[in-house]
C-alpha cells in the first residue's frame, strides 16, 4: 500500500509541476485570451497528454533557416531605424499638443520617429480607406510599401488591387498580403 501511495504521489506531484510549467509557458507566449484559456484548460484536464499536445501543436516553431532569415531581417530593420532617426528633427516644433502625444506611440513602441511632411487622418470605413490608398499610390514619386494582414478580393478592393499592380509595373509599389483562406491576389 505504501508503494502505491508513493507512486501515486509522485505522479500527482509530477502532473502539478508539468501543469505549472506549461501553463507559465502558455502565458509567456502571449496568445489571444480565448486561445490561451483553451490550452490551459486542456493542460489541466488531460494529465500529461494535454501538455504534450500543447508542446507538439500549440507552439509555432521556426526552422533554423527561418530563424537565421528573421535575425538577418531584424538587423536590416535596425539599420533602417538608425538611418531614419537621423532624418527626424530633434524637436517637435510645429506639432500640436495632440500630435506630440500621438508621435510618442510609434517612438516608444517601435522606435520609429515621426518625420516631417506626414499627416494623420482617421477614417471609419473601408471605402474611404481604400480610395485613400489608391490616391496615395497615384501620388507616390518614388515608391509605396503596402502591407495587409487580410486581403479579401471584391468591391473597392479590386480597384485597389488594380492600382497596386499598375504601381508594380511602374516600379513604385510593393505589397505584402496574407491571403490564407482567400483567393490568391
Amino acid at each position: 500500500m505504501e508503494i502505491l501511495f508513493s507512486w501515486t504521489s509522485l505522479i500527482i506531484i509530477g502532473h502539478i509541476i508539468v501543469i505549472v510549467g506549461v501553463t507559465l509557458r502558455v502565458i509567456m507566449m502571449r496568445l489571444a485570451v480565448g486561445s490561451a484559456l483553451a490550452w490551459i484548460f486542456l493542460i489541466f484536464f488531460l494529465p500529461f497528454a494535454g501538455a504534450l499536445i500543447y508542446l507538439v501543436l500549440g507552439e509555432k516553431r521556426l526552422g533554423r533557416k527561418r530563424m537565421l532569415q528573421a535575425a538577418s531581417l531584424w538587423e536590416r530593420y535596425r539599420r533602417w531605424l538608425r538611418e531614419l532617426s537621423r532624418q527626424a528633427p530633434g524637436d517637435r516644433f510645429g506639432l500640436s499638443p495632440e500630435s506630440v502625444a500621438v508621435s510618442r506611440l510609434p517612438e516608444g513602441a517601435l522606435g520609429i520617429p515621426v518625420l516631417p511632411g506626414n499627416r494623420l487622418e482617421i477614417m471609419d470605413a473601408a471605402e474611404p480607406i481604400l480610395r485613400s490608398i489608391i490616391a496615395d499610390i497615384d501620388r507616390a514619386r518614388h515608391f509605396c510599401h503596402l502591407e495587409f494582414y487580410i486581403w479579401n478580393a471584391g468591391g473597392t478592393v479590386a480597384g485597389t488591387s488594380a492600382e497596386i499592380h499598375r504601381g508594380f509595373s511602374g516600379g513604385r509599389s510593393g505589397c505584402l498580403a496574407q491571403t490564407t483562406g482567400n483567393r490568391a491576389l
